[in-house]
């Protein structure tokens, strides 16, 4: 029967180092059979030999030596020395806050997803902080294990510059009003003027915005559009709902398609209305022709010495001024005027909510309590 091999065989170590020399890997074969063991001197005088002057861990070794030698087991590759990758210098600069930089991104695959709700435009409060500067870091060198020294350079981070709007406070920027940010070659400021240079859309979502609104182009069918200052239509509004505590002004004219409302905060203009629910607490002055129009208007119902209304109910508290009123194709037109609409909503409010409290009272005025005598007299 074959005698097991009882060769003698000495501890062997590798040094190896990768292409960059950031790094020296060190393969540990225990010795069999009475063997010369290797050390952590021999290790060291390995690596010294392979060029590795720098980086070494020295503690690392010498466990990584007991444990080999301990249990006889031979280690594949032990990182014996790591370089240092060089720290760039960062320039002073600020930082925007996250959500400036973008919203996140709509989950797709859900079913609920309104994408009329997503909106490209970004909303500040005034006194909101935007930004906070980060002052400059100095660079560090690095170096290889062969102790070469590694030069770095400026970290290229992006930056920014306050412009309209914006002001500086104990190294923070905030809003001075409450609208839209904008970032325009690299100068941030809050824009009291929202200018959708084309269609509201699916692109855009719903429109509502504290200051102006210019909308450029025409506006999707179900779309909304609400403005804390006026609005500035190009063409034919046909939103759904519009709110516009300012003056609007179309140069187009207003129609509906379906049961949308407009409320109007001032002055309403437009060429022309057509199936539209408008409300406006001041006056109303359309270039051309109002058709199925119900209008509701505090001040002056103008269209001009041209104009023509045909069909609906205008009510206006200051009166109606327009060319020609009904025609033969259309259905007629009913006029109020003289008395305030927001008047008679309020009392007609006040009148239902008495005729529910009605029944109440009545039980109340009936009762009778057992314990209350008339007095005698």
């Amino acid at each position: 029967m074959a005698q097991p091999s009882r060769t003698k065989r000495n501890g062997k170590i590798s040094v190896h180092l990768s292409e960059d020399a950031m790094r020296a890997d060190l393969p540990l074969i225990p010795p069999m059979n009475g063997g010369e063991p290797f050390t952590i001197f021999s290790v060291l005088s390995a690596l010294e030999r392979a060029g590795v002057t720098r980086g070494i861990d020295h503690k690392g070794l010498e466990k990584v030596i007991f444990q080999c030698l301990n249990d006889e087991k031979p280690i594949s590759a032990f990182p014996a020395a790591l370089g240092r990758l060089p720290r760039d210098s960062v320039p002073a600069h600020w930082q925007l806050k996250k959500r400036l930089l973008g919203d996140d991104e709509t989950d797709l695959t859900s079913p609920k997803v309104d994408y009329r709700r997503k909106s490209p435009f970004i909303l500040v409060k005034k006194g909101e902080g935007l930004a906070r500067s980060i002052p400059a870091a100095p660079g560090e060198p690095g170096f290889n294990v062969r102790g070469d020294f590694l030069s770095g350079g400026e970290n290229t981070v992006p930056n920014y510059f306050p412009g309209e709007n914006i002001i500086e406070k104990n190294s923070i920027l905030y809003a001075a009003v409450s609208d839209s940010f904008d970032i325009e070659n690299r100068v941030i400021s809050v824009n009291e003027t929202l200018d959708i240079d084309g269609d509201v859309d699916y692109s855009t979502g719903h429109i509502a915005f504290p200051g102006d609104v210019i909308i450029r182009e025409a506006v999707s069918d179900g779309f909304r559009v609400a403005a804390g200052k006026s609005i500035f239509a190009k063409q034919t509004l046909d939103a759904s709902e519009v709110f516009c505590r300012g003056d609007p002004v179309v140069d187009g004219g207003l129609i509906d398609r379906g049961e949308g409302m407009v409320r109007v905060g001032r002055r309403l203009g437009a060429k022309f209305i057509e199936n539209r629910s408008i409300r406006t607490r001041g006056e109303a002055a359309v270039e051309k022709s109002v058709i199925h129009g119900i209008i509701f208007i505090q001040g002056l119902f103008d269209l001009g010495e041209k104009g023509v209304l045909a069909g609906g109910l205008p009510w206006t508290r200051d009166g109606v001024r327009t060319g020609s009123i009904g025609r033969p194709d259309a259905p007629p037109a009913t006029i109020r005027a003289g008395s305030d609409f927001r008047a008679d909503q309020k009392l007609r409010s006040i009148r239902a909510r008495s005729m529910i409290c009605a029944p109440g009272i009545e039980r109340v005025r009936m009762w009778k309590p057992s314990f209350i005598r008339p007095m005698r007299p």
